[in-house]
């Protein structure tokens, strides 16, 4: 994991950077790369390790997120 990649929250609207294994493809959803995004920022709830927001006020995960450069337009 050595691409540095932004993403953006839609629920506290604010961006934060990731490391990714790989270049995302143009159409390509955050959540593909769930694994990625589970090692970094994981949360355990239950004894299973789910995503959520780099925030510690925001419990957004992989679906909420979007690519930066989608934002910035």
């Amino acid at each position: 994991m050595n691409i540095k990649t932004w993403l953006w929250c839609l629920h506290c609207e604010r961006a934060f950077d990731v490391l990714l294994g790989r270049t995302p493809k143009n159409d390509e959803s955050p959540i593909n790369f769930a694994p990625d995004l589970e090692m970094q920022l994981g949360v355990e709830q239950g004894g299973q390790v789910y995503a959520e927001c780099a925030y510690e006020d925001c419990d957004a995960g992989p679906l909420d997120f979007w690519w930066w450069g989608q934002i910035q337009g």
